[in-house]
């Protein structure tokens, strides 16, 4: 369209809806024109506008194409959406194509192998391969294993079944750890225990009475073990075979004992352990290093043997004084029968009496008993001289008492034990010694006889015995 000028302008009415109105500059007048003639001077040029392919969507069938702009008129995006079509005729049949015959995952890739022994692979399908979001599923409130399986239970109180998973689950291997502290074991009466190598306390790890396995098959029945001793050897057998060394005699010994070391009277100074000394007509051993003066209350002595009572009679005991002549009476023993013989010591001479006589000692001295023939005695009768009356008799042993005592494991306490000895008195003379089938015990436990008051006996040792211990004991 030409240009035109606005006194060119076609004029046109109010009921035009075309028309609008506009000023003449040049005649100072307003008037009206058609809008389709009022233009103005061309623009400058615009930027060029863009176009781009939004979505395609497949309608229904018979429904009409369409296309909508879902961007701006200068960045314009269609989305198009074109009506499935009718169904076609059926083609001819493809080529076969090649089979999947396995499938395996390559790093994170899918790989197909085909039985013409090509390959597909889906690369990254490992990460990129997502199915739709599914729903919320249960979750999980609780786990434990049961066995070598993991099992959760679900808020709906379904389970989930890990199978083996305390086998089979493993993370990565971590890194090397520092050294640690070298664990110590040791076995106690009860217990293993362990510890660090720098720490100072045991800990128990399991008791003893814990540690059994399995109760075995019931064994055959085996030959029967024989032992022998020999010149050199202890040797063993099973049933009718040879015998055969099972440890020289040589190396049975014990260890080496305790040995006394005897100094005689007792001074002043310093002793060692196991030194012995006599001291006031007692003996003593030293049970540590001292010098402390032995006594019945000294700490660091033990009594080893007590002084016995002084007698009551005085003189001396010279044939000179008690049997000038030279006389002598023999004494025979026969039931505890007592006969008299009353001829004089010259009548009596040299002369031997038969075992069924007697010689009448009562009111002789002991100087007249100087050949004593003791043939047909009988079993615990003594002859015994009383210090009171000056005389000898002939009776029973009633001024000695003997017992057997037995100290069990449970008498010890700090290693001293004090066991009743009915009829002891405290300043009685005892003679201790163990029972045979105690001896070694007795030896090992290193005991001994420390103290004694009325009816009571104190030993002490320097290890309990793990047995009980049977003393002979004698005293008057």
């Amino acid at each position: 369209m030409d240009k035109k000028k606005i006194s060119q302008l076609t004029q046109g009415t109010p009921l035009n809806t075309d028309v609008i109105p506009y000023v003449d500059l040049e005649n100072n007048e307003t008037k009206k024109a058609i809008k389709s003639e009022l233009k103005g001077d061309q623009g400058d040029q615009g930027d060029a506008a863009t176009l781009d392919v939004g979505t395609t969507t497949t309608g229904l069938a018979g429904t009409d194409a369409s296309v909508v702009n879902v961007g701006s008129t200068s960045e314009a995006v269609f989305n198009f959406t074109i009506p499935r079509g009718d169904k076609g005729e059926t083609g001819d049949t493809g080529d076969t194509g090649a089979k999947v015959t396995s499938v395996a995952f390559v790093d994170n890739n899918i790989v197909f192998t085909l039985d013409d022994a090509s390959t597909v692979t889906l690369t990254d399908a490992k990460v990129e391969l997502k199915g739709d979001k599914g729903d919320t599923g249960a979750k999980i409130t609780s786990g434990e294993f049961v066995g070598d399986d993991l099992v959760f239970t679900l808020d709906d109180a379904s389970t989930v079944t890990v199978t083996n998973a305390k086998i089979d689950l493993k993370g990565d291997k971590g890194d090397t750890g520092d050294t640690g502290d070298e664990v110590e074991l040791r076995k106690t009466a009860t217990h293993i225990e362990w510890k660090l190598s720098e720490e100072t306390n045991w800990n128990e790890l399991v008791a003893l009475s814990e540690l059994k396995g399995d109760k075995g098959d019931t064994g055959d029945d085996g030959e029967e073990v024989s032992l022998q001793k020999t010149a050199t050897h202890i040797q063993w057998k099973l049933g009718d075979g040879d015998w055969q060394d099972l440890v020289a005699l040589s190396e049975l010994k014990g260890e080496d004992g305790v040995s006394f070391e005897w100094k005689g009277e007792w001074s002043a100074g310093t002793y060692d352990k196991d030194d012995v000394v006599e001291r006031l007509g007692s003996t003593y051993i030293a049970n540590k290093e001292t010098s402390e003066t032995p006594s019945g209350s000294a700490t660091d002595w033990d009594l080893m043997a007590k002084k016995g009572t002084d007698g009551e009679g005085s003189g001396d005991m010279l044939k000179s004084v008690y049997d000038p002549a030279g006389g002598e009476k023999q004494v025979a023993f026969d039931d505890d029968a007592r006969l008299s013989d009353d001829r004089t010591p010259t009548e009596h001479g040299n002369e031997k009496h038969s075992e069924n006589y007697i010689a009448d000692i009562e009111s002789e001295s002991i100087a007249d008993l100087s050949d004593v023939d003791d043939t047909g005695k009988d079993t615990g009768k003594i002859l015994k001289y009383n210090a009171i009356s000056g005389n000898w008799e002939i009776g029973d042993d009633a001024l000695l008492k003997k017992e057997t005592i037995e100290i069990e494991v449970s008498d010890w306490t700090n290693e001293e034990a004090t066991k009743t000895v009915s009829g002891l008195k405290s300043d009685s003379i005892v003679w201790v010694s163990p029972r045979p089938d105690s001896y070694n015990s007795y030896i090992d436990a290193q005991i001994r006889a420390t103290s004694q008051d009325t009816n009571e006996l104190t030993f002490k040792c320097e290890e309990a015995p793990t047995e009980s211990i049977f003393i002979n004991i004698a005293f008057e």
